[in-house]
């Protein structure tokens, strides 16, 4: 329930981006869009406030890895966010932030919203 979506709502891409503050919401879509592109890079780590319908704005740290075949197409995309609410400006070291990735990464096998 990151985001505030209930078990029967379905979390489309859409419905997802609109949960991002739009103050967020460009920059958010913008590493998105990047990531994509044949040249783009292969990971991000990225900082975002959210709406939550319930909680109100949440600040989230969110960390993936795009997975692409040996033409550089996308194949899949898989990460993790963080509520990172509680100190929003208190840096997650790299080290951490590696570990924590590599770890949940290698873990998660579908979306989770």
């Amino acid at each position: 329930m990151l985001y505030g979506f209930g078990p029967h709502q379905t979390a489309t891409f859409e419905a997802w981006l609109g949960r991002i503050h739009p103050e967020d919401r460009q920059k958010v879509l913008a590493l998105n869009r990047a990531m994509l592109e044949p040249a783009g890079k292969n990971s991000w780590d990225v900082e975002f406030r959210i709406l939550h319908p319930a909680n109100g704005e949440r600040w989230m740290a969110g960390l993936g890895h795009l997975y692409r075949d040996k033409a550089g197409r996308p194949l899949q995309i898989t990460g993790i966010t963080f509520d990172i609410n509680a100190n929003p400006f208190a840096p997650i070291p790299p080290n951490i932030r590696f570990f924590m990735a590599k770890f949940l990464l290698e873990a998660v096998t579908k979306p989770v919203f």
